[in-house]
């Protein structure tokens, strides 16, 4: 049940980005973006005060355990050398980010401003398109998820993230915008859900912290190089040929893991 269990994981965090950029969108016609960045403000301290309500039932104190921080590290990195589809796993995680993740963050405001003339409103509700399409792609692994091996989703996932974002460089107005950058959305949870549920499969329980970790340290370390360089190429190329391009090397991606046999088959 691990692919149904992530999506739905999954899905309650796309519900959330769908939502926060549409109500973003609509209240910026009416109030001003400084007020809506006091009434975010205030949404933390109401989570902070539901979240003093969570209960949290008593039970034995475990036996003390001594960790050491490094050699735990260090032991999973070793675990994941010794286990090639493991690394080639997370290898394949830090390529693909390096190309997706830029764009993403700094290419689309660029792209929604400077191709498409559009305002604070348009790129909010682009936002929202976004997560709609990972919300849709999420129900989408849900139902048929386990029809297909995690790997062959993992790799489509990858496919179809990098083409939609190349076919960004014929898109000419925001409405063309929502229904590609929708299609983008779906891909996201192929490659999300289905490379947690191959972690979580083909690893022991012991080692899914040390490996889930690394998997997150790409991505964030990853998102920090890419979204420095799509900036400066952004400063002197035009945006629209940085997404078609950029967007070709994110479908390799899927191209170089379908090479990999394990990937097809796991």
């Amino acid at each position: 049940h691990l692919m149904r269990v992530n999506s739905v994981i999954a899905t309650s965090q796309q519900f959330v980005w769908f939502m926060g950029p549409a109500i973003a969108g609509i209240f910026l016609n009416w109030i001003s973006i400084e007020t809506l960045f006091i009434a975010d403000a205030g949404s933390f301290i109401v989570a902070i005060i539901v979240l003093r309500f969570i209960y949290k039932p008593k039970r034995e104190k475990p036996k003390a355990e001594h960790h050491n921080s490094l050699g735990e590290l260090l032991n999973g990195l070793q675990y994941a050398t010794r286990h090639p589809f493991l690394g080639f796993l997370i290898i394949l995680t830090v390529l693909n980010n390096l190309f997706i993740m830029g764009p993403a963050l700094v290419g689309m405001p660029i792209f929604i401003k400077d191709a498409l003339s559009g305002g604070i409103s348009d790129y909010a509700l682009v936002e929202s398109f976004m997560a709609l399409g990972m919300l849709a792609g999420s129900l989408l692994v849900y139902f048929f998820g386990n029809r297909f091996p995690s790997g062959v989703l993992l790799l489509l996932g990858m496919v179809l993230d990098g083409l939609t974002f190349s076919i960004f460089y014929w898109v000419t107005s925001v409405h063309a915008a929502w229904v590609f950058i929708f299609l983008h959305g779906i891909g996201i949870p192929l490659i999300t859900v289905s490379r947690t549920a191959l972690i979580q499969k083909h690893s022991p329980n012991a080692y899914h912290g040390r490996l889930f970790s690394m998997v997150h340290l790409s991505v964030v370390g990853v998102t920090a190089i890419s979204s420095a360089i799509i900036g400066m190429i952004a400063a002197i190329i035009d945006i629209q040929i940085i997404f078609f391009w950029i967007g070709i090397g994110a479908a390799l991606c899927g191209v170089i893991g379908w090479m990999h046999p394990k990937m097809r088959h796991y």
